[in-house]
């Protein structure tokens, strides 16, 4: 999953700019969430594409199979999580994941 998502990073500054792909994660101590952010600063997400990135078949490169997304998308669900595509500012785009933590009975 996370190979996927920096792999779409990379082919996002195909321009010749310096690429910059930042990870971070957080654990948002209230809401009880663990939360992984991946960020470019590759192009973005063209507004037509960002409303149904997650889906399947949907790309915007000339040879791909627009499935990693959906499959990053799959994957994370079937662990009880949420995933969100944005843009930022003034270029690029990030990718958020967040888990619930749930702390066991112990």
């Amino acid at each position: 999953m996370l190979i996927n998502l920096v792999k779409n990073a990379i082919e996002a500054a195909e321009d010749g700019r310096d690429l910059i792909v930042r990870i971070t994660t957080k654990y948002i101590k209230d809401e009880r969430i663990v939360r992984l952010s991946i960020e470019d600063n590759g192009d973005g997400f063209t507004e037509s594409i960002l409303e149904s990135v997650f889906e399947p078949y949907v790309t915007t490169k000339a040879k791909g199979s627009g499935l990693g997304m959906a499959i990053v998308q799959n994957i994370i669900e079937q662990h009880d999580g949420r995933i969100f595509a944005a843009n930022v500012k003034p270029h690029g785009a990030v990718v958020t994941i967040e888990f619930e933590h749930i702390k066991e009975k112990g």
